[in-house]
C-alpha cells in the first residue's frame, strides 16, 4: 500500500504545480456555484416554497449538495478515455500496479482538494450572505450520512470508470461522445442542482429510483432528515447493490476491452 499512499502525495502535490490554472478553476467553480445558488434564492423568495421544500430546506440542500457534488461526483479516471485511444494506457500495464487502484490514489487527492476549497468558498459564502441554513438536529443523521456519502463516491468511481472503458469500443475523439452525454445526464439524474422529487410524483418516482440517485440526492435527504430509518437502510442497502454491479461491470469491460485494445498511436 505504499506504493499508492506515494501515489497520493505526488499527485496532492501535481495539483499545486499550476497555481494560475487551479485558482481559474476555482474562481470558474465559485461563480458556477453562485449562479445556482443565486437562481434558486430569488425562485424561493418569490413563492416561499418549491413543491413540498421551504426556502430555506430549499437553499440547504443547494448548499449541501455542492459540497457533495466536489466529494462525489469528481473522478480523475476520465483521463483513461484519452489513454485508451492514444495508446498510451501500455505505460501503465507495464507497471506493478493496479490500473484502478491508481485512478482511486489520484481521486483521493483531488477530493481532498475539492473539500479544501469549496469548504473555504462556503464559509466566505456564510460570512458574507448568511443564507439559511438547516443543520441535522439528531446524531444518527450524522451516522447515516458517512456510509451513504462512501457508497456515494464508490458508485461514481465505478460508473464513471465504465465511461471511460468505453473507449475500448468507441474510441473517436478520445470517447468524447459518450463522456458529455455522460455528464448531461450526471447533472440531471443525480440531484445536482436541485432534488429530484420537485418533478411531477411519476417522473419523481422513476428518478429517484435509478442509481444516480444515490449520488448527492439521498445524501441530501438524510441531511435535511426527510426520509425516516426504513428508507435509509433500504436506501443504502441498493446503493450497496449497485457498487457491487457497477464494479463487477466494470471489472468485465476492462477485462473484454485489453482483448480488442489495439494500442492506437503506438
Amino acid at each position: 500500500m505504499t506504493k499508492y499512499f506515494q501515489l497520493i502525495k505526488l499527485n496532492w502535490q501535481n495539483k499545486f504545480v499550476y497555481r494560475t490554472n487551479l485558482a481559474m478553476l476555482q474562481l470558474r467553480n465559485a461563480l458556477g456555484f453562485l449562479m445556482i445558488f443565486f437562481f434558486w434564492q430569488a425562485v424561493t423568495a418569490s413563492k416561499g416554497h418549491i413543491a413540498n421544500y421551504s426556502s430555506a430546506s430549499f437553499l440547504t440542500y443547494i448548499i449541501g449538495a455542492t459540497l457533495i457534488t466536489d466529494l462525489v461526483l469528481s473522478a480523475t479516471n476520465i483521463d483513461a478515455q484519452g489513454e485508451i485511444s492514444s495508446g498510451s494506457l501500455n505505460n501503465h500495464l507495464l507497471k506493478p500496479y493496479s490500473y484502478f487502484l491508481f485512478y482511486a490514489s489520484k481521486d483521493i487527492a483531488d477530493k481532498l482538494q475539492n473539500i479544501i476549497f469549496t469548504s473555504i468558498q462556503l464559509i466566505i459564502l456564510f460570512y458574507l450572505l448568511k443564507p439559511p441554513f438547516i443543520w441535522p438536529t439528531h446524531l444518527t443523521t450524522w451516522l447515516s450520512l458517512l456510509p451513504a456519502l462512501t457508497l456515494a463516491v464508490l458508485l461514481y468511481y465505478f460508473i464513471s470508470f465504465a465511461i471511460s472503458l468505453s473507449t475500448f469500443w468507441i474510441y473517436q475523439n478520445n470517447g468524447w461522445a459518450q463522456r458529455f452525454f455522460f455528464n448531461i445526464c450526471i447533472f440531471l439524474l443525480a440531484g445536482q442542482g436541485f432534488p429530484l422529487d420537485i418533478f411531477p410524483s411519476q417522473i419523481s418516482f422513476f428518478f429517484t429510483h435509478l442509481p444516480t440517485a444515490y449520488l448527492v440526492y439521498f445524501p441530501m435527504q438524510i441531511f435535511l432528515e426527510r426520509i425516516g430509518s426504513l428508507s435509509i437502510i433500504s436506501g443504502l442497502t441498493q446503493s450497496l447493490i449497485w457498487v457491487f454491479v457497477l464494479a463487477t461491470l466494470t471489472k468485465i469491460m476492462w477485462h473484454k476491452g485489453l482483448i480488442v485494445y489495439g494500442a492506437y498511436g503506438r
